[in-house]
């Protein structure tokens, strides 16, 4: 019943009481919403790749770590005739930082070894894309990685 009365203002050129006061209105809410909704689609997309990096970073420090702990130490492996696995310090750390600087070359790392341990910290700057809108250009992003010189010669 309430077509026949729409077709009939419609066809007559009379524009339903309730639409003439919203005219305009949806370009306001727009114009108004725009910018909280580019926010959060720049913040979901940037956001994405900010943990992508961070997941890539963590996995280059944890791996330039594994590089420098099988850095053995041979002169004491030989010396104990095959009985004392020790890790070759200089050795280590530039065998991560030579893994490093081939993987990621600019990036800042730190590389300790001591003992049986070899500890690296990266860091990297990862550039933003939507979020410069708020000036946020970069974020900085830091990931560590710790391996072990693992086993014994004798067994």
């Amino acid at each position: 019943m309430n077509r026949g009365r729409t077709r009939a203002i419609a066809q007559r050129g009379d524009t339903p009481r309730r639409l003439c006061h919203q005219r305009g209105q949806a370009v306001i809410w727009v114009a108004v919403f725009m910018p909280f909704f580019l926010a959060i689609v720049g913040l979901a997309l940037d956001g994405g790749l900010v943990l992508d990096q961070e997941q890539g970073l963590q996995r280059l420090a944890r791996t330039a770590a594994r590089v420098g702990a099988e850095q053995v130490d041979r002169q004491s492996y030989y010396a104990s005739q095959g009985t004392t696995l020790t890790l070759d310090v200089p050795a280590a750390e530039r065998a991560a930082l030579g893994y490093l600087s081939t993987e990621a070359p600019g990036i800042n790392a730190q590389v300790a070894a001591a003992g049986r341990d070899v500890q690296v910290r990266v860091e990297r700057d990862v550039p933003l894309a939507f979020l410069r809108i708020i000036r946020l250009e970069s974020v900085r992003l830091t990931a560590t990685g710790s391996a072990r010189l693992q086993g014994s010669a004798s067994g």
